[in-house]
């Protein structure tokens, strides 16, 4: 969005605090709370003197935040491990709603000491009221600037294009208490004098400007500096959808909700509409225009639904919101599945190992069939840093989820966990070809190779249930390791029907191989792994999922359970009407000898605009079905203005199912579709909302009018069975 000469305000701290913590822990927290409406909340986050070879920090808050780093630096390399001992990083946040004690903590991982279990660490928070709170940071190229030296005079040098700027600046000096706020520049909070943050506000963009400290020491240092813009004093407003991303079974719904929040008060209605690329699904947003009033926010609910014939694949939404010459957009991408095909079962594997000059690893898949649920095992072995991070891309474009991950061999030589395994997961919606999926470490390459020792086993599970791939048992993904020759691992299921799927690594010596009861994917992959396999046909209590070993080494598995997709024919749908949403979900069987469907449904209905629930009943379906394999039900469900149907198609023979919401065409509610009912629309025939023969509950399709649409749809629903 654009807006010509835009005035802007000044930037000011809203509220700090600070939190140092003792190098027995691995995260540190700090109460913290803020005035102001829309600030940028700002954490620095800390650790010194560690003896490991590098430290990832991780920042989250009570009030549910969204946290993004920003920026990091590291420093005081003076030879006891022979890399840097102090770290330094900054996360940002928006804050739509003043803070009251939000509780923020930061935490490290892979840098605590063997002999303490932690390290020290720390963090400073404070708030920006008056920031921009859609683009924060001035655009300039040359912020965040990160430096860390020898001296004594911290420092950094940025470039601005903004009048009106906040200029950041934050230093660390383990050790040595000595720092200050540099000339010119206003303090914020101080750690003991070991870390200090700052900050000036400064009228014209600048170039080269100095972020100085104050230093008595000759000593080892770091410095983060940024530059926050001034918010536009122009009233606007901010779009977002929650969730951002959606599976959706073909044939079914999905839904999404799309918040308008006002941003310095605006006031008015927000026109909203929702695109698709490629075509396929259809979009509805209810309500299409949302009112924004000052400081606060609308909603709307943006509903993706599909039909059996809409192709697998992966659709974006974007939602445009406008009001006056304002614009903005969100999206939400939007995978869709086909029902799973036949039982669960392998549908394609593949392993690649890789040398340890390398920081990733490729293998290429292909897959028999569509809508399968990839697993992804990443492994990294022997590395001689304390921690490794993993991350999964494939050329197919598929969304990639963390599951889980283990660390095993604490040998000596590094004081921590040298090798690793992590599970990764995404559902495809189509058949793959050569599709390459990738691999990726960082944080453990050796200073000598520039790299590490890393694979990855991937396999392709057909049938599984893609809107929920896993068990949702509590002790799922199992892991485990450790140093002996039987490594091994209980697990509990709670389906009927589950594949369990498990992977192992044992680097250096030995051979793994499938232990009793589980079949082969691989054995003798690359780093000493192996993959394995069983399908279960009743809930699990403790099963043991171990591995053959033919040494006593360090090992590490995982393991997991992949449901089956529900039995067909099943209904899973959302449909926003008549200022409600309707979800329905459940599953039907046919019986061919009776020629019967049977099964159960359960229907949630809440207020599209408060969310609260108003309806939930589960209802028992048992109807017959004709020549054309095809039987129609009603479900009446309780609403005002009037009550609600969901009136629901099953074909036996394609094993698919389907309901549309009305208002009910059982219009007495006396469990009949009957002559009684025609006769009443009949009645009230042409009449419109405000006249007196004008009824809600004859208006089937809440057009505002009675009229042969409504006669048509009784017609069509004549002597159906009504569940109620």
């Amino acid at each position: 969005m654009s807006h010509a000469s835009n005035p802007s305000t000044t930037p000011t701290i809203d509220g700090s605090s600070i939190q140092g913590c003792s190098h027995f822990t691995n995260s540190c927290s700090t109460l913290f709370s803020t005035f102001g409406s829309n600030d940028i909340v700002i954490v620095y986050a800390f650790e010194t003197l560690d003896l490991q070879t590098s430290c990832s920090f991780s920042v989250k808050d009570t009030a549910g935040l969204s946290w993004e780093m920003r920026a990091a630096v590291s420093g005081r390399n003076d030879g006891t491990t022979a890399s840097d001992r102090d770290q330094m990083a900054e996360f940002w946040a928006r804050s739509a709603s003043p803070l009251s004690a939000d509780n923020v903590t930061e935490s490290i991982l892979g840098c605590a000491s063997y002999e303490y279990g932690g390290e020290y660490n720390g963090l400073m928070v404070f708030g920006i009221s008056g920031a921009n709170f859609q683009n924060p940071f001035d655009p300039s190229g040359s912020v965040p600037a990160s430096v860390s030296g020898l001296n004594g005079t911290p420092a950094a040098l940025i470039s601005t294009s903004n009048s009106s700027d906040m200029i950041l600046g934050v230093a660390l000096q383990s050790t040595y208490g000595v720092l200050s706020p540099g000339s010119g520049f206003s303090l914020i909070s101080t750690g003991g004098r070991y870390s200090v943050s700052e900050y000036t506000v400064v009228n014209s963009p600048v170039t080269n400007f100095p972020v100085t400290f104050g230093d008595g020491a000759n000593w080892y240092w770091e410095v983060i500096a940024d530059a926050v813009q001034a918010a536009n004093t122009t009233p606007d407003f901010s779009l977002s959808a929650s969730p951002s991303s959606l599976t959706v079974t073909a044939g079914s719904s999905g839904t999404s909700t799309v918040t308008v929040t006002s941003v310095n008060n605006f006031t008015g209605m927000v026109n909203l509409q929702a695109t698709v690329t490629p075509a396929g699904p259809s979009l509805s947003l209810d309500p299409s225009s949302v009112h924004a009033p000052p400081g606060g926010s609308g909603s709307s609910v943006l509903t993706v639904s599909t039909s059996n014939a809409t192709a697998p694949a992966i659709y974006k939404v974007t939602i445009t919101g406008t009001s006056g010459s304002g614009l903005h957009t969100s999206t939400v991408t939007v995978t869709v599945v086909s029902p799973a095909l036949g039982p669960l079962g392998i549908d394609g594997s593949v392993v690649a190992g890789c040398g340890h000059t390398t920081n990733s690893c490729s293998a290429t898949l292909s897959t028999l069939h569509g809508y399968d649920l990839i697993i992804v095992y990443t492994m990294e072995s022997l590395d001689l840093q304390t921690t490794c991070n993993f991350s999964v891309n494939d050329t197919a474009g598929l969304y990639w989820t963390l599951r889980g991950g283990v660390s095993g061999r604490n040998d000596g030589t590094t004081g921590t966990n040298r090798d690793q395994i992590a599970e990764f997961w995404a559902a495809s919606p189509s058949v793959l070809s050569s599709d390459i999926i990738t691999e990726s470490i960082s944080g453990c390459a050796s200073l000598e190779y520039g790299g590490e020792y890393n694979s990855l086993l991937v396999v392709a599970i057909s049938g599984a249930n893609l809107s929920s791939p896993f068990d949702p048992n509590v002790s799922l993904p199992g892991l485990a390791s450790g140093y002996g020759n039987s490594p091994a691992l209980t697990l509990s299921t709670g389906n009927r029907q589950d594949l369990i799927i498990s992977a192992g690594q044992q680097s250096s010596f030995g051979t793994l191989t499938p232990g009793p009861g589980f079949a082969q994917i691989f054995s003798s992959g690359p780093g000493g792994s192996a993959e394995e396999y069983q399908t279960v046909n009743a809930p699990q209590t403790n099963l043991t999922v171990t591995f053959g070993d033919d040494a006593t080494w360090y090992w590490e598995i995982m393991a997991d359970a992949v449901q089956a997709a529900p039995p067909d024919p099943q209904v899973q749908q959302t449909t926003t009407f008549d200022g409600v949403t309707v979800s329905l979900s459940g599953s039907l069987v046919a019986n061919t000898s009776t020629r019967t469907i049977a099964g159960t449904i359960s229907a949630v209905v809440t207020n599209s605009a408060t969310g609260q629930t108003v309806f939930s009943k589960t209802f028992s379906v048992s109807v017959r079905y004709g020549s054309d394999s095809t039987a129609r039900f009603v479900l009446s469900v309780p609403s005002t203005p009037a009550w609600l149907a969901a009136v629901c198609s099953v074909n036996v023979s394609t094993d698919r199912a389907s309901c549309t919401v009305s208002r009910d065409p059982d219009v007495n509610q006396d469990g009949v579709i009957n002559i009684l009912d025609l006769a009443r629309i009949g009645f009230a025939y042409d009449s419109k909302v405000g006249d007196t023969r004008y009824n809600p509950s004859y208006d089937l399709n809440a057009d505002g009018t009675v009229n042969i649409f409504d006669l048509a749809q009784v017609a069509i629903d004549y002597n159906l069975p009504v569940f109620s």
